[in-house]
C-alpha cells in the first residue's frame, strides 16, 4: 500500500521542480541571447559567463535557483495577503 503514496510524493516533487527549471532555463536562454547578440556583448562579461562549459552550467543553475526563490516569494506574499 505504500507504493501509491510513494509515487505521489515523487510526482509532487517533480511538479514543484518543473516551473523553476522551465523559467530558469528560459531566463538563461534570454541572458545568453543578450550576451551574444545584445547589449551584454562585452569582453569581460563574455570571459566570465561564456569562456568554459562549466560557466554555462553554473549560470543555468543560478537562474533555476533564482526562479525557485522568486516563485516561493510570490507564494509567501500570497499567503500574507489572505487574512
Amino acid at each position: 500500500m505504500s507504493t501509491p503514496k510513494s509515487k505521489n510524493r515523487w510526482v509532487d516533487l517533480f511538479g514543484s521542480l518543473g516551473w523553476p527549471v522551465l523559467l530558469g532555463a528560459a531566463a538563461s536562454v534570454v541572458f545568453y541571447a543578450l550576451l551574444f547578440r545584445g547589449p551584454l556583448n562585452i569582453d569581460i562579461v563574455r570571459r566570465y559567463f561564456a569562456s568554459h562549459p562549466v560557466a554555462y552550467f553554473e549560470t543555468g543553475l543560478f537562474f533555476v535557483g533564482f526562479a525557485a526563490l522568486v516563485l516561493k516569494l510570490i507564494e509567501v506574499i500570497g499567503q500574507l495577503a489572505t487574512p
